[in-house]
């Protein structure tokens, strides 16, 4: 080899020697500022995932103050159904339910069957 070309080809070495120490040097780096997007991608999704909870909260909100309160129709008919229901039992009519007109005895069952 002459001279020129081994000046050229160690000229050629070191600068790939250089070229890998710049990579080595700046590759932390890389992976630094790497791991920080993922970081801050991460941080977003649980933001979405926040505001999404949030909303869903106060959307159901209204439902369940709403499962609190007592209707006051509904427990008005469920009071007058309850009253015509212990007025009826308690009539004539209701008593006739109960009465012995089948010709059985208080106590008596009556039994159903085939033939005597």
């Amino acid at each position: 080899m002459t001279g020129d070309a081994t000046a050229k080809a160690n000229q050629l070495e070191q600068s790939i020697a250089n070229a890998k120490l710049m990579g080595n040097m700046r590759g932390g780096s890389d992976m630094l500022t790497n791991e920080g997007y993922q970081n801050a991608d991460y941080a977003s999704q649980l933001g979405l995932i926040g505001r999404n909870a949030q909303g869903s909260a106060n959307a159901a909100q209204a439902g369940i103050n709403a499962a609190g309160q007592v209707d006051g129709t509904t427990s008005m008919l469920g009071g007058l159904a309850s009253g015509l229901g212990t007025s009826y039992l308690g009539s004539k009519l209701g008593k006739s339910m109960f009465n012995t007109s089948a010709g059985l005895k208080p106590g008596q069952n009556l039994v159903m069957g085939v033939g005597d």
